[in-house]
């Protein structure tokens, strides 16, 4: 399972849940998490892959390392 758009303000306020209980209720094994970005939506609207980015983005950085964890398992 990957979890996108993570907002750590919102897990601290406690209005989002946090990646470990989406983990336990779903019963996944996490494979990454991707923060919230406002890139995302600027990448996609220019049609332009995020993770080529410069300088990257934490998103992008984060579906990068992601995919690259993944084909090593």
């Amino acid at each position: 399972m990957i979890v996108n758009r993570v907002r750590t303000d919102m897990i601290k306020g406690e209005d989002m849940m946090s990646v470990l209980n989406i983990k336990e209720m779903l019963g996944l094994e996490l494979l990454g998490v991707i923060p919230d970005d406002s890139e995302v939506i600027r990448s996609t609207n220019r049609g332009y892959p995020l993770v080529l980015n410069q300088p990257p983005s934490l998103a992008g950085l984060a579906f990068e390392q992601a995919a690259w964890w993944n084909r090593i398992l």
